[in-house]
C-alpha cells in the first residue's frame, strides 16, 4: 500500500491526509472517499482485513451474474460450511462425481 508510509501494515488517518496534501484537488476528494469507504472500525486506520473486505465487495459488484452463480454452485462444495472450499473438498466432490451412473443421471434430466 502506497499510503502506508511507515510500513507497518495499516493506512493511518494522517498518512492518508499526506498523501492528499501532495494530490491534486480532485483527487484529494477521491482519496478522502476511499479512506473512508474502506475504514470499517472507526478506528481512524486501515487495516488489512479492512482491506480485503473492501476489494472483496468492489470485486462482487463488478461480477457478472453468471460468474456470481457459479461461486455459488462451487461453494455447495463446501461441506464444512465455513466459507473456504478447500482442495480436499474440491478433489473429493470432482471424484464423487466420476462415479455417478450417467444413464441414471440422463434418466433423471
Amino acid at each position: 500500500m502506497k499510503a502506508d508510509l511507515d510500513a507497518d501494515g495499516t493506512v493511518t488517518r494522517d498518512e492518508m491526509d499526506r498523501l492528499m496534501a501532495l494530490s491534486a484537488q480532485g483527487r484529494r476528494g477521491r482519496l478522502d472517499l476511499m479512506f473512508r469507504a474502506v475504514e470499517l472500525t472507526g478506528d481512524e486506520m486501515v487495516d488489512e482485513r479492512e482491506r480485503r473486505i473492501y476489494l472483496l465487495f468492489r470485486a462482487a459488484d463488478r461480477m457478472s451474474v453468471a460468474n456470481e452463480q457459479f461461486l455459488q454452485a462451487l461453494m455447495l462444495l463446501d461441506l464444512d460450511q465455513d466459507g473456504f472450499l478447500t482442495l480436499e473438498e474440491f478433489t473429493g466432490a470432482m471424484l464423487a462425481i466420476q462415479t455417478l451412473d450417467k444413464d441414471l443421471v440422463r434418466a433423471e434430466l
